[in-house]
Formats: structure tokens, C-alpha cells, sequence
């Protein structure tokens, strides 16, 4: 979508990442105030790659809030991986005490990730099923249980054993996703996925 510039129109990146096993949003950041027509999604785009640089990038448009006065906020949801920060005075933090656009866009991920694989916009093409599941746990905040995790993500058949095995204390599988690095929904919502 284009929009025209207005006196009260605002854009807001929502960043996360996982870094050291923990959630992290990237602290520090304004809402820009857009300055010239462009498509949103343009915008959202340009102003990431100001701020990070990653091995990967997943951007959607989030939500579009209506605050006292007028002012206009279209927040975006970004994850990276393996990010570097491109600005002074920004850090990743906690995700606790977060604003509203912030808890936003947490409790999207949350439940966007029980029902399509966007886990792998904090993994490698490659990953151990160890691995998947901790990034589940990291996202959600709680432990999964380890036999239906396994059961009930293989079932779903979005992964693909590359055949390569991770050596390095105990060997494990390498899997990947399969098709693009792209959100898919999975065929069946899976009752109980995360028990």
C-alpha cells in the first residue's frame, strides 16, 4: 500500500532476534516519521536496513494503530539472524516492559509461530531438530515436550533431512525447510503442538 505523507503518519519496526538462547527486541528505536510518499512496505524495508545487517531478514506489516491526536503508527514485525547493529545508541534488550506496538507484535509471533514454520527466521538453512525446538522454546517462553515436539513436527511434513549429520559431541540430523525461506502454514492446525 502507498499512502501519501501526512502530518501524523508514523512507521515503527518491531526487530527481534535470538541471541544467547533469549528472546531479544532492538532497543532504542523511533517511530520515523515518514517524510515522502512510498509503498509502506518500501519504507518498513529501507529504514531495517538502516538500522541491521543480517543473514536473514523477515518483514511483515504488523498492525496499524490510531493513538490520541491524530498520530498514525503502521508498525512492522522484523526477525533477524545473525544481526549487526548500523546505529549508535541501539542495543538489544529484554523483552520485557514492552511498548504497546512492541507487545504487539510479540503476541504475533507467538501465535503466527504455533501455526506456519516461521521459526526459520532465527535459524540457518541447516538445523538440528534440537535446535528447532529450542528456537520454540525461546519464542514461546516455556518448555515443549521433547517426544511430541519430534512426533508432531515431523508429521507435518515441511522438513527435509539433508542427509548431513552435525558431528561435535553427540552426531544429530540436519534438516531444513522445505520450499523457500518463506512462511507456510502448515496443512492442519495441530491441536496441542506445543504440549
Amino acid at each position: 500500500m502507498k499512502l501519501g505523507v501526512s502530518n501524523s503518519l508514523f512507521l515503527e519496526l518491531v526487530v527481534l532476534t535470538i541471541a544467547d538462547g533469549h528472546l531479544r527486541i532492538l532497543g532504542g528505536l523511533p517511530a520515523h516519521k515518514l517524510q515522502r510518499p512510498e509503498p509502506l512496505d518500501q519504507a518498513a524495508q529501507r529504514l531495517l536496513k538502516q538500522e541491521v545487517a543480517a543473514d536473514h531478514i523477515y518483514v511483515e506489516q504488523l498492525y496499524t494503530f490510531a493513538f490520541r491526536g491524530g498520530r498514525v503508527v503502521v508498525a512492522y514485525l522484523a526477525l533477524v539472524l545473525n544481526a549487526e547493529l548500523n546505529q549508535p545508541g541501539r542495543a538489544w534488550r529484554s523483552t520485557h516492559a514492552l511498548s504497546e506496538v512492541a507487545a504487539y507484535g510479540l503476541k504475533r509471533l507467538r501465535n503466527k509461530i504455533t501455526y506456519t514454520n516461521l521459526a526459520f527466521a532465527f535459524l540457518p538453512d541447516r538445523f538440528t531438530l534440537s535446535e528447532l525446538q529450542s528456537t520454540y522454546e525461546v519464542v514461546l517462553d516455556r518448555a515443549v515436550d521433547k517426544r511430541n515436539f519430534r512426533k508432531k513436527i515431523l508429521s507435518l511434513d515441511i522438513l527435509a533431512a539433508d542427509g548431513e549429520v552435525r558431528r561435535g559431541g553427540r552426531p544429530a540430523r540436519l534438516y531444513r525447510f522445505k520450499g523457500p525461506r518463506e512462511v507456510t502454514f502448515w496443512p492442519t492446525y495441530p491441536n496441542n503442538f506445543m504440549n
